[in-house]
């Protein structure tokens, strides 16, 4: 069977809300007849479940699974970064990226792992061979069309199973990284590498961490991938008490990404590590963002009502805000006040008040959470979901209920056990803060 869908025939564009895209598509499917769509979905929901259950699917894998997101991934890493500086150490994180992932997946490399790592046989195994087979391509530039291309390797991408296909293609690379017992994350085609090194012992570390990242690309490369080398580096967090910027900056991560050698660059790249609070630079990036498309609003303003001015702001400037606001929880007052700024100018510029007025008044007539209420209510989801359904399982792990040797009155409790913290680095921790909301 062939799945086949004349995109051209179909050239009307319009926008499609996000929450029921995929309940509108299988309506537009149906209704057009396009029932390899539905095909598609039918099999990703099938091969999603049945992948869920086989031990050898990565579970450092945060793309294109219920219950994970780049928030649950960047909490867990962050989760990492602190417990190390707590403990005053310093993490080491290698961030890789590929180049045209997925077009260079090998139809006979998948097919085969489909069968030996996922069991994947019979009609099923079939199905998905014809689904990769007999693909063509052309280029069309004006009113000239190249001619057809077959395509030997790839997934199709904005497909249904191709993102599925493909962390399946690549899932293998989990055992080769841990197998030097380094931890990673795994979003899409990106993966990310850290390692906690002690300062005074940094080479032994990264020295570790280097071998990983040999072997990590050479798996790549065997398996038709290659790293981008413009997008891969690697970048030390730490404390402000450790000293462990000089001896990392003169160990070599690996071949293809080292850092500068002379004195004025390696001063250079010393300086360029985050800061201490490496959530500043994100927060100052949301705060541009957000007052461009406030701007932007309000150059409009005049011409839309107060229901369609506060959807826009919902949609550009609060889903800014709100978008990993999670790693936000216990930030300075100064970085919380940054965002509340922006929420506090676009309520006035959706009710249409002078640039003066009290915001407290507004968010209540608009019905939005302040910031700061928006970051605990979006712990206190993600610690929800943790424990009642254990997924992502990385954060869960990270939750324990708390014990008493004795009996007391708030033993059956559902309470959380909070950690011992050494440093304020900790309490930013998501093992600190759930508990606590």
């Amino acid at each position: 069977m062939s799945l086949t869908f004349n995109y051209e025939s179909y050239f009307h564009i319009f926008p499609i809300h996000v929450i029921t895209l995929k309940g509108f598509i299988q309506q537009i499917a149906t209704s057009f007849g396009c029932t390899s769509w539905m095909v598609e979905f039918e099999g990703h929901d099938q091969g999603q479940g049945h992948s869920s259950k086989v031990a050898v699917r990565s579970k450092r894998q945060s793309a294109y699974r219920q219950g994970h997101s780049t928030e649950t991934a960047l909490v867990d890493v962050l989760e990492s970064v602190y417990t190390a500086a707590d403990n005053k150490e310093v993490t080491v994180l290698i961030g890789l990226d590929l180049s045209a992932a997925f077009d260079t997946v090998c139809h006979s490399t998948l097919t085969q792992r489909l069968q030996t790592e996922f069991g994947v046989s019979g009609t099923a195994i079939s199905w998905i061979q014809s689904y990769l087979h007999g693909r063509t391509q052309y280029v069309k530039m004006g009113q000239h069309w190249s001619s057809e291309a077959t395509l030997e390797v790839g997934v199709p991408q904005g497909s249904v199973l191709g993102p599925l296909l493909f962390a399946v293609y690549c899932s293998p690379v989990a055992d080769v990284i841990a197998s030097h017992g380094v931890r990673h994350h795994q979003y899409a085609d990106d993966t990310q590498l850290h390692l906690a090194v002690r300062a005074n012992n940094a080479a032994d570390g990264l020295f570790v961490l280097a071998a990983c990242t040999t072997d990590v690309k050479q798996w790549y490369m065997q398996n038709g991938h290659q790293l981008n080398r413009d997008k891969s580096r690697g970048t030390p967090y730490e404390n402000s008490q450790s000293a462990a910027g000089g001896l990392i900056s003169d160990v070599s991560i690996c071949r293809w990404s080292r850092p500068p050698h002379s004195r004025q660059h390696e001063s250079a790249w010393r300086h360029s590590r985050p800061s201490p609070d490496i959530r500043r630079p994100h927060v100052s990036a949301v705060a541009r963002s957000c007052n461009y498309h406030t701007r932007a609003i309000r150059h409009v303003r005049q011409l839309l009502t107060v229901d369609l001015a506060q959807t826009l702001a919902c949609s550009l400037i609060l889903s800014r805000i709100d978008y990993c606001n999670a790693v936000l929880h216990s930030a300075p007052s100064g970085t919380i006040q940054k965002l509340e700024r922006v929420q506090n100018n676009a309520a006035r510029v959706v009710l249409q008040v002078p640039r003066r007025s009290h915001a407290n008044s507004l968010m209540q007539e608009l019905h939005w959470l302040p910031v700061e209420q928006r970051i605990t209510y979006k712990v206190a989801v993600l610690t929800y979901k943790s424990r009642q359904t254990s997924v992502p399982e990385y954060l869960s792990r990270h939750i324990t209920t708390r014990s008493s040797t004795r009996s007391l009155r708030s033993s059956s409790a559902p309470l959380l056990h909070v950690p011992f913290r050494r440093t304020a680095f900790l309490k930013r921790s998501f093992s600190t803060a759930a508990p606590s909301v």
